[in-house]
């Protein structure tokens, strides 16, 4: 009960990000950046309204039926594209989804680690925490991650700098380098 509490605090508090970043995306008409925004928020009814809405109607039912085994074919799909150089033929943004929904983070932090301030800002601590815990549900009840072992993990992906760092939202307007944080 704890796991879902959290993650739907962690929903909640960020969905004004989610709906900026996603209102944003389709203002520049760019699909896959609305369908992440809404995925990196925990939104997946949302990310496949809009894939549907897009056009895009097999990313839409992926979306909506992404579950244990789905994650799986997710994570051989990624690995033939990295194997065949397919992936330097598929929009940077797709893969970002694939990566999302496959449960691998790696993207993610290394855009944080790497990237400037606009990627380091773009998804705040409460979306990139949420990514693991959402990740982690779509595991088997065995695999599961306790609070604690995930809130870990997290911390240790702050000290090396590759996921932002838990700021209260009361200091996002004192510190011009977290503008674009809630």
């Amino acid at each position: 009960r704890r796991y879902e509490a959290l993650s739907r605090w962690l929903r909640e508090s960020s969905s004004h990000g989610v709906l900026r970043d996603i209102k944003s995306a389709q203002s520049k008409g760019d699909t896959y950046s609305a369908i992440f925004a809404a995925l990196s928020g925990g939104d997946i009814p949302r990310a496949a309204s809009i894939a549907l809405e897009s056009g895009h109607l097999k990313l839409s039912c992926l979306l909506m039926s992404c579950g244990q085994q789905s994650v799986s074919d997710l994570e051989t799909q990624m690995h033939h594209w990295h194997e065949t150089n397919a992936s330097n033929h598929i929009p940077s943004g797709l893969i970002r989804i694939f990566s999302l929904l496959s449960g691998n983070l790696q993207l993610e932090e290394n855009l944080f680690k790497n990237g400037g301030l606009p990627e380091r800002s773009a998804i705040d601590w409460r979306r990139r925490l949420g990514m693991k815990i959402w990740n982690r549900s779509k595991s088997s009840e065995q695999q599961k991650s306790s609070i604690s072992s995930v809130v870990q993990e997290y911390s240790a992906d702050v000290e090396v700098d590759s996921a932002p760092q838990p700021v209260p939202w009361y200091t996002v307007d004192s510190n011009p380098s977290l503008q674009h944080v809630e």
